[in-house]
C-alpha cells in the first residue's frame, strides 16, 4: 500500500504493414472513417488486491487464436500476493484457469504469434516466466522458468515486451542498474545484460521489434537528494523529473542512449516533474511516443505531454495535449488503418493527431458509472503481443471499487472501408 500511496502521489504531483498514417485534424475526415464502438464495461473480478492498480506499464490482457485472457492480483500480503489467470468465455462471463505466486507487483500477460501465453511475474523476487498454449477450450497448463542473472530487490520494478516473431525480454530496475534478459523465439537459453545508468529508471516500457532492437522508455525514481537537489516543501519524498530513451537488441550488443528529457530544479520553483510512467509505445513506421506528466515553472499544475522521436531519437513532436481535461491517466495505441488512438482514466476514447498533438473527435465509453482507478486503463497493445491488424482492442482497468473490469473498442467497419488485409502478414511488424 505505500508503493502504492507513493506513485500515486508522485503522478499527482509531478501504416499496417510498414506504413504509417494518421487521420488528420480535419472534423470532417474523420467523420467519414469507420468509428470504433465501446463495449460498455462488465466485470471480470469483484475484488482484486489493490496493488493490482500499480505501476501502469504492465501488458495486462491479450487476444489470442483461443480467446481474451487477462491477469491481476488476489491476497491481503504485499509481499506475497498470488497472480490469477482469467479466460473470457463465449458467453461474456470470465473463469479462472490457472493461478500462482506473483510476490508484491503486477504480473504482465504477453502471448506469441502462435498464440502461446506468457505470464511474468515476481515470486520471492526472482523473475519467473509462466508459458504454455491454450487449447480450444480455453485451458492452459504453464510451466515455469526462472530468468537467469537478474538483479534482486524487494521492489524490482519488472517490466516485458514481446516482439511479432515471439523475441521475449524481461528487466529489472531496482536500482541504478538494468537487467535486461531477451530470449529468441525458439530458443530456451537467455541472454542477460546489466547496464549501469547512474540512477534509477523506473517503470520501463521494453518494446522488442521486429529486425531484433529493443527500444526501452524509463523514468528517472530517485530521492531528490541523490541528485542534490532540494526537496519541495511539502512534497513528495521522490523526483520523477526526467525520462530516457535506449535501443539495445537481444544479444545485448548495443546500448544506445537515443532520448533524454528532464525538468531542472531552479531556487525560485523547486515542484519540477517530468514523468513518462504513463505510457511509450512504437508506431507502425517505428516512431517512438512517450506519453508523460509534466511540473515546470509556469506550468498549469501538472499537464499532460506527447513527445514522438524518429527511430534515432530525433524529436519530430512535441505538445502539451489535453489541456482542458486536466491530469489524465493516458494510454496511447493505433488502430489497423494506421491511426492513432488515446485512452483517458475520465472514459474517453480519443483520435489523435500525434504531429500537432490534437484530437479532432472524441467518443465515450459507458463505464456503467464506476471510475477509472490509477493506474488507468491497459489496452492490448503491441508490445503485450497484439497483431498490428487487430480490429477489436481488448481493455481491462482496476476500477474506482475495487474491482478488476473489462471492455473492448471494435474496430469492424475498418476492414472493409480500408481493406485491412486479414491474413498471417499482419503478424509480421509490430
Amino acid at each position: 500500500m505505500k508503493l502504492i500511496r507513493r506513485i500515486v502521489h508522485a503522478a499527482l504531483c509531478c501504416t499496417l504493414l510498414g506504413t504509417f498514417t494518421t487521420a488528420r485534424s480535419n472534423p470532417a475526415q474523420a467523420s467519414r472513417s469507420p468509428q470504433p464502438v465501446p463495449a460498455t464495461t462488465t466485470q471480470i473480478a469483484a475484488s482484486m488486491a489493490p496493488m493490482s492498480a500499480w505501476g501502469g506499464h504492465q501488458s495486462r490482457v491479450v487476444r489470442t487464436p483461443t480467446g481474451v485472457y487477462t491477469t491481476w492480483l488476489v491476497g491481503t500480503n504485499d509481499s506475497a500476493l498470488n497472480w490469477q489467470l482469467a479466460h473470457r468465455e463465449s458467453n461474456g462471463t470470465w473463469r479462472v484457469v490457472a493461478t500462482g505466486v506473483a510476490g508484491r507487483e503486477p504480473a504482465h500477460l504477453l502471448s506469441g504469434p502462435t498464440g502461446r501465453l506468457y505470464l511474468v511475474a515476481a515470486p520471492g523476487s526472482r523473475p519467473t516466466v509462466w508459458e504454455g498454449t491454450p487449447n480450444t477450450a480455453g485451458n492452459v497448463t504453464l510451466t515455469s522458468t526462472v530468468v537467469p542473472a537478474m538483479e534482486w530487490a524487494p521492489t524490482l520494478y519488472l517490466a516485458a515486451g514481446i516482439s511479432a516473431r515471439g523475441d521475449l525480454c524481461v528487466m529489472v530496475t531496482p536500482s541504478g542498474n538494468w537487467s535486461i534478459a531477451c530470449r529468441r523465439a525458439g530458443a530456451t537459453t537467455w541472454n542477460t545484460q546489466t547496464r549501469d545508468l547512474g540512477l534509477r529508471y523506473a517503470y520501463a516500457y521494453p518494446m522488442p521489434q521486429a529486425d531484433g532492437s529493443v527500444i526501452i522508455v524509463g523514468t528517472r525514481d530517485v530521492e531528490w537528494s541523490e541528485l542534490g537537489w532540494e526537496q519541495p516543501p511539502g512534497g513528495f519524498a521522490y523526483d520523477f523529473t526526467a525520462f530516457r530513451v535506449y535501443r539495445t537488441n537481444l544479444d545485448g550488443t548495443e546500448f544506445t542512449l537515443l532520448h533524454h528529457s528532464e525538468e531542472l530544479q531552479t531556487p525560485e520553483h523547486l515542484d519540477v516533474s517530468r514523468n513518462a510512467q504513463a505510457d511509450a509505445f512504437v508506431d507502425n513506421a517505428g516512431r517512438i511516443h512517450i506519453l508523460s506528466w509534466r511540473r515546470y515553472a509556469g506550468s498549469d499544475g501538472t499537464e499532460n505531454w506527447h513527445t514522438m522521436l524518429r527511430s534515432d531519437g530525433t524529436v519530430l513532436a512535441e505538445h502539451r495535449i489535453f489541456a482542458s481535461d486536466g491530469f489524465q491517466y493516458m494510454k496511447l495505441f493505433q488502430s489497423a488503418d494506421g491511426r492513432m488512438w488515446m485512452m483517458l482514466n475520465h472514459g474517453s476514447l480519443n483520435l489523435f493527431d500525434p504531429r500537432t498533438g490534437t484530437s479532432p473527435q472524441r467518443i465515450w465509453i459507458d463505464l456503467q458509472g464506476i471510475g477509472v482507478a490509477y493506474a488507468g486503463f491497459s489496452p492490448a497493445v503491441p508490445r503485450g503481443g497484439s497483431p498490428r491488424c487487430q480490429l477489436v482492442i481488448d481493455v481491462v482497468y482496476p476500477s474506482a471499487n475495487d474491482t478488476w473490469r473489462y471492455t473492448s473498442l471494435s474496430f469492424a467497419g475498418q476492414r472493409f472501408a480500408r481493406r485491412i488485409p486479414l491474413t498471417p502478414n499482419c503478424l509480421t511488424r509490430r
